[in-house]
């Protein structure tokens, strides 16, 4: 994504190098509101619905480049936002390591539930960390910091 000017009512960042840290993951669904409703969970906000087209899911999958999919955004803190993408034909990634991006980590306000986790090592040293799975199958991780 590219980010040229204000693209209202979002709040996004403006880029400081050719390739910068990612800020909007896009969220491929069998189910538009289900999915957003997981996220509105986590964010505690309301999303925004809509229809549109996604030409280069169109390109992918032999579909008319006009074909609208129901589409849902989310504004995160922080300057992010999820896009979610209901895609016909959609399925819940297998069991196991997969394709593509593992999880998402999404950084939480608020206090963190006891049953988060709080890992030794790595980036996220010392943060409790909360992972859920998503309606689509998909994996994140809330990292609270208290």
């Amino acid at each position: 994504t590219q980010v040229n000017g204000e693209v209202p009512p979002f709040e996004l960042p403006r880029c400081a190098a050719p390739v910068d840290h990612l800020f909007i993951p896009v969220l491929s669904t069998p189910d538009r509101d289900a999915s957003l409703c997981d996220y509105e969970a986590v964010a505690a906000t309301e999303g925004m619905r809509f229809e549109t087209r996604i030409t280069v899911v169109n390109q992918a999958l032999g579909l008319p480049l006009e074909q609208r999919h129901p589409v849902g955004t989310l504004q995160l803190a922080g300057n992010a936002l999820i896009e979610i993408d209901q895609i016909g034909g959609s399925v819940p990634p297998p069991a196991g390591i997969c394709e593509g991006t593992a999880a998402v980590v999404f950084h939480a306000a608020g206090s963190a539930p006891p049953q988060a986790l709080r890992p030794e090592l790595g980036p996220f040293a010392g943060l409790p960390l909360l992972p859920f799975t998503g309606s689509a199958g998909e994996h994140a991780v809330l990292a609270f910091r208290d």
